[in-house]
Parts: structure tokens; C-alpha cells; sequence
């Protein structure tokens, strides 16, 4: 009988480690997944901001091409 009831014990006090071990990874995947979010947020703003600026940059050089190049820089072409 006192096997039973040391065996009982034990295995209580596994299912405790375990229940802890289980509540602390779930803590950390929530905390993982948060951080997972702000980066993919982060990555969509940064995008986004290349996106303006190759935009801009494109605007920019349309408007101000050179009309003409003088023919002592053609032979660079």
C-alpha cells in the first residue's frame, strides 16, 4: 500500500512540474507571438515607406531629366 500511495505522490508532483513547464512555454509563445506581430507590422511600415521613397525618387528624376547632353558626354552613353 504505501508503494501505491508514494507512486500516487509522485505522480502528482509530476503533473505539477509539468502543469508549470506547461503554463511557462505557453507565456513565452504568447510573448513570441507578439513580438512576431510588431516585427511583421514594422516590416509592412518599412515597405511601405521604400515604396514613397522609390515613388518620390522616380517623380523626382522624371522632372528633372536633362533636356539635351552635349555631344562631348554622348560618347560616354
Amino acid at each position: 500500500m504505501d508503494d501505491a500511495i508514494r507512486n500516487i505522490e509522485e505522480m502528482e508532483e509530476k503533473i505539477r512540474v509539468l502543469t508549470r513547464k506547461k503554463d511557462l512555454l505557453k507565456q513565452i509563445c504568447k510573448k513570441a507571438g507578439k513580438e512576431i506581430k510588431e516585427l511583421k507590422r514594422d516590416n509592412k511600415l518599412l515597405a511601405n515607406d521604400i515604396a514613397d521613397m522609390t515613388e518620390s525618387m522616380k517623380t523626382y528624376e522624371d522632372n528633372h531629366e536633362p533636356k539635351s547632353l552635349s555631344p562631348k558626354y554622348l560618347k560616354y552613353l
